[in-house]
């Protein structure tokens, strides 16, 4: 893929989210874009090395490594308080345009990290636990 252009799109979030443009060409010949967010853009979809996850969760409380996927469970005081952390998940999602599998339970909620077309795990895995954990800071258990 070649970059093609940077353009700033309004964000419900932010002021302003940049997107960087890469054009690819298609079998068909016609040219496709596809926008990414800047952040997510300058991490790397490459699988890491058990070595760098072993290091990552070290640094991630609570996260707990099954097979080629991340986990972590909270607990929440009401139902509800566990669906706007779901809501603030999903939305720390959109800005790394990397989605997790979120689980909800009455008063509990799980997330698993992979990325699938690595079959593995990356560094948007380790970036997103961390923003989730960010997230849950707002929240007391």
């Amino acid at each position: 893929m070649k970059r093609h252009a940077i353009r700033a799109r309004p964000d419900a979030n932010t002021a302003a989210a940049v997107d960087v443009a890469t054009t690819k060409t298609q079998p068909s010949g016609r040219r496709s874009k596809t926008y990414l967010r800047q952040d997510a853009a300058m991490l790397s979809p490459t699988p890491l090395k058990p070595e760098a996850i072993a290091a990552a969760l070290t640094t991630l409380p609570g996260w707990e490594q099954h097979g080629t996927a991340i986990t972590k469970k909270w607990k929440f005081k009401t139902y509800l308080a566990g669906i706007d952390f779901v809501t603030q998940v999903a939305k720390a999602s959109e800005a790394l345009d990397h989605h997790p599998d979120l689980r909800v339970g009455w008063r509990k909620v799980e997330a698993t990290l992979s990325t699938h077309v690595a079959n593995g795990l990356t560094e948007y895995d380790i970036e997103l636990a961390r923003q989730i954990d960010k997230v849950f800071e707002g929240f007391a258990t």
